[in-house]
């Protein structure tokens, strides 16, 4: 969804806060496209935390959302003494990461992040190439949102869902709106979900905002007393929108 003009996205469960849990360094895992296949590598990681490799607390897999978030999430992340892992790159599925995602579930992280908002352009989704209905897209996601469950039921992860901001333009606000009804979905079906929503941070009224008044402390806040939240495409983040869109998830994992 978001992708395709540019490059290509609760509540608590009474369960114990995530953030309650005693964890280390942050590792950071960069996706690169090579000869147009997604490959992700970590390898750096195992150097600069020294640690086990299936020691993790939180870790966050999503398209350019999740990517233009990935500073702000790893810096939260740290700031709260847990051990985080972003994999992100615009455009992509949920398959796109079905190798990366099969070895998080033998690591057992104790919390998976999925922010996806709907894109529609990867083989394993779309192998057509076709341009289908918001409502179409969706239904394909959740059923790639059902092999996660069964890839991670025999772990004690938690999965979290992010929905997606509003969007500027219509077309592609009409995927998202369909991501966020299968994500509010398939968390009544699935306990095991729990759904992170952005709009407090990105879009209070429901409605799309290229700035929003500047919060206590936040960087690049303006004159005006705003900060620039999206991009010139009215779909992207900016550096502070991505801020504020890791900062909803940890809203959420701080309950």
């Amino acid at each position: 969804m978001a992708d395709e003009a540019a490059d290509g996205d609760g509540g608590g469960s009474g369960r114990p806060s995530t953030l309650s849990l005693v964890a280390g360094a942050i590792v950071v895992a960069v996706a690169v496209v090579v000869g147009g296949a997604l490959v992700v590598s970590s390898d750096i990681g195992d150097v600069i935390s020294g640690r086990d490799r299936h020691e993790l607390d939180v870790a966050l897999v999503g398209d350019s959302f999740a990517d233009q978030a990935r500073a702000g999430f790893l810096e939260l992340a740290e700031e709260h003494g847990l051990d985080a892992e972003v994999f992100a790159y615009g455009g992509t599925a949920i398959c796109g990461w079905n190798d990366q995602l099969r070895r998080l579930a033998r690591r057992e992280p104790d919390v998976l992040v999925l922010s996806f908002a709907g894109n529609d352009l990867q083989p394993c989704i779309n192998p057509a190439r076709q341009t289908r209905a918001p409502e179409t897209v969706a239904a394909d996601y959740g059923r790639q949102l059902e092999g996660v469950l069964e890839m991670f039921r025999s772990t004690g992860t938690d999965l979290y869902v992010v929905e997606p901001p509003p969007i500027r333009d219509a077309e592609y606000e009409a995927r998202a709106a369909a991501m966020r009804e299968l994500y509010r979905r398939m968390s009544l079906d699935h306990p095991r979900i729990d759904v992170i929503e952005t709009e407090d941070r990105l879009g209070p009224d429901g409605e799309f905002h290229a700035a929003l008044p500047c919060q206590e402390g936040e960087e690049g806040c303006r004159p005006d007393g705003t900060v620039v939240l999206r991009q010139s495409d009215g779909i992207h983040l900016t550096p502070a929108g991505g801020r504020r869109y890791a900062q909803a998830v940890f809203d959420v994992l701080e309950r």
